[in-house]
């Protein structure tokens, strides 16, 4: 089991090609895991209502496997391979942080 004071926390969206446009998003390492949730996505600034991240919902969970260095961008969130390990869906805030945290809490126990 990885203690939970070893994790770590990131204020970046680790994964989705217009995270920059979501206004919620978890990143958390964990050993050898990058768990990511990100949703609450609006197309332009001034829209009023989020738009769904993928099929039937609107955040979702994925967890990736670290690979060696860390993201270029300076965000600090090491690097990930892009085919994901498991994913969770989400359609509300509350479901979305759930999520984030059973597939922490799972792969924090791994080995």
């Amino acid at each position: 089991m990885i203690d939970r004071a070893k994790w770590k926390w990131f204020g970046s969206p680790a994964h989705f090609i217009c995270a920059d446009r979501c206004r919620f998003h978890l990143a958390t390492e964990i050993g050898k895991h990058i768990i990511s949730t990100v949703g609450d996505f609006y197309r332009k600034p001034d829209d009023t209502e989020p738009e769904e991240i993928g099929c039937d919902r609107k955040f979702e969970t994925y967890v990736f496997l670290k690979i060696k260095g860390r993201c270029g961008c300076g965000c600090g969130i090491p690097k990930f391979d892009t085919c994901e390990v498991d994913s969770l869906p989400a359609n509300d805030r509350d479901t979305a942080n759930r999520n984030h945290m059973k597939l922490c809490r799972k792969y924090a126990a791994a080995k």
